[in-house]
């Protein structure tokens, strides 16, 4: 029986949890499913995995793992395997998050690219000055870019493919829709886009525009954000997207200028 015990319970532990899970384990007097959710964790994110394991007692309400209890300390031991794995889920979360924006962010844009696209949305010159951290001068001077503008205008008018100036001009493909769906009607800009402009009762949409928003867990459609402007919102009005994930939601304000 003691073979037994150590083989289906211990032996698991030595092969497939490294040693950091295993003294926190034998410390803590974890089972095998809390065991399991607390190697998930150190898997997602260490810093969090930290933060969980720091002290015996912690409070349930640390930044990720939130936990639904009455009381305010509680023990590691005291949380259940499926507790630690929803530590984990959220945390994989924020890791997610963290490096899509990241991507967004990081992206091989140019400083005029980035003070143009912001001045695209009607960001104001002071507010892109700060979040940037440029003169305010420096953002006035390319709020307009008449340069990159002539230069995309110029392409387009050659019959170059949108995908194939954006790459050129080094630019994101829904700033330069922006540019070449100027003065186009919202119904043009539907046929523009290929999309087939639908009553509200007929809003199936079962694939995403790879060319609005970054590849993103649950990203919507912007076909379905650009029939919300199309229904709710007037050309150059002020769109608020409390949700701000993949950034689908920018990308289709630009292309129907909002």
């Amino acid at each position: 029986l003691e073979w037994r015990s150590f083989y289906l319970n211990d032996l698991p532990i030595l092969i497939d949890f490294c040693e950091e899970v295993q003294e926190v384990s034998i410390q803590h007097h974890l089972n095998k499913s809390q065991i399991r959710a607390l190697a998930k964790l150190k898997a997602v994110s260490k810093q969090e995995f930290q933060r969980v394991t720091a002290h015996a007692q912690r409070h349930p309400n640390s930044e990720i793992g939130h936990v639904s209890r009455d009381f305010s300390q509680i023990s590691l031991r005291d949380l259940s395997g499926r507790e630690i794995e929803g530590i984990a889920d959220k945390a994989a979360k924020k890791e997610s998050q963290t490096e899509l924006n990241r991507a967004r962010i990081n992206k091989s844009l140019s400083l005029e690219v980035k003070i143009f696209m912001m001045s695209r949305l009607g960001i104001p010159a002071n507010r892109i000055a700060a979040r940037l951290k440029v003169n305010r001068l420096t953002a006035l001077k390319y709020s307009e870019n008449s340069r990159l503008v002539r230069s995309i205008r110029s392409a387009l008018k050659k019959g170059i493919p949108v995908k194939q100036v954006a790459k050129e001009q080094s630019c994101p493909e829904p700033l330069v829709w922006s540019i070449a769906l100027e003065g186009k009607s919202d119904q043009e800009r539907f046929k523009s886009l290929n999309w087939g402009l639908r009553t509200w009762d007929h809003w199936y949409f079962n694939d995403v525009d790879k060319r609005f928003g970054d590849n993103w867990p649950g990203q919507i459609p912007a076909q379905l954000v650009g029939h919300t402007l199309f229904y709710f919102t007037e050309e150059g009005g002020l769109v608020f997207d409390p949700m701000g994930g993949g950034g689908v939601v920018p990308d289709t304000c630009l292309a129907f200028n909002r």
